[in-house]
């Protein structure tokens, strides 16, 4: 055979070599892979397990990327620690198992935003901006911020007719307060405190205003406003006599110990606030940026008398 054929074809076996290299054995390939326990949907406060295979190093770090964080990446057990590429300090690790396996346990994200996270396994401890350097695999995660919503089983009723307010509380609080708010109504008048519910299981919650009650009620808008007590499980908005004698306030209990609770209103007595006035104060303090709390509103309407058959 030609000298120079058989040249050429030994140069291009090697090219083939390097472009082509062979297979490894099934099983056995360099890989990483991380998975997220659950659905991928987590509150505040929940424990992820992230987990997976490594058969490349000894250990996995981690790190986390998303809103409101450096944006190469963050230790996801300490997130005011930026990842920094070589310093294994600044990344969560696990040790990865004589099978390959790995397991690394977060155990809650209280100091993650709602949003959604990108978290990173890779055999070593680079950052964003290095990943090209090793071996990674990643996951998404969503953080969600606990809600709760509210219906009315009809937007106008009579006197005399029953009203159900229902609706449904994420993150399984505890309790929900039901506020009631007419112009000369407050459904926790009676007691002189706000009213309490507890959810069931499913997270739904049901509070009726009887036929009896309702016949108390005059013509006119009427507000239900639901407060969740959110991640502390707290009502930071309450009810509470004032010292001074003339009447109920609400007020708000601030989650910052260097704020001082909020002069609030007053829900009931000589000073109290009525109907639309009533419904705005309270949803302005539950919306102060310094309380936990959240909520969800809707209206309906008093019109009319039930006749008697």
């Amino acid at each position: 055979m030609n000298s120079k054929i058989i040249s050429l074809l030994i140069i291009s076996a090697a090219i083939f070599c390097v472009i082509c290299p062979v297979q490894a054995d099934a099983g056995q390939s360099e890989q990483i892979t991380i998975t997220a326990s659950g659905d991928g949907s987590y509150y505040k406060g929940e424990v992820i397990t992230f987990s997976g295979e490594d058969t490349v190093s000894d250990y996995v770090y981690l790190f986390i990327c998303g809103p409101l964080i450096d944006p190469n990446g963050v230790k996801p057990d300490d997130p005011g620690t930026a990842a920094e590429t070589g310093n294994v300090d600044t990344f969560s690790r696990a040790a990865v198992a004589d099978n390959d396996t790995w397991k690394y346990v977060l155990f809650n994200v209280t100091d993650f935003e709602p949003g959604t996270y990108t978290v990173f396994a890779v055999t070593e401890p680079n950052n964003i901006e290095d990943l090209s350097k090793g071996t990674y695999d990643s996951v998404s995660i969503a953080i969600q911020r606990p809600f709760i919503t509210v219906q009315v089983s009809e937007p106008v009723v009579q006197r005399g007719e029953e009203l159900v307010i229902t609706g449904n509380a994420s993150w399984m609080p505890h309790s929900v307060a039901i506020w009631v708010l007419g112009f000369n109504y407050w459904n926790g008048a009676e007691n002189g405190s706000m009213v309490t519910v507890i959810p069931e299981d499913d997270g739904s919650y049901s509070y009726v205003l009887d036929g009896n009650e309702t016949a108390k009620m005059e013509d006119g808008k009427y507000y239900a406003i639901v407060q969740h007590p959110m991640y502390n499980d707290e009502f930071n908005v309450i009810t509470e006599d004032d010292s001074s004698g003339n009447g109920v306030l609400v007020t708000g209990i601030r989650t910052e110990s260097t704020e001082e609770d909020g002069p609030g209103f007053y829900i009931g007595g000589n000073y109290a606030l009525r109907g639309a006035d009533a419904a705005e104060a309270l949803i302005e303090e539950i919306d102060s940026a310094d309380i936990d709390d959240t909520y969800d509103k809707c209206e309906f309407e008093i019109k009319g008398q039930v006749e008697n058959s």
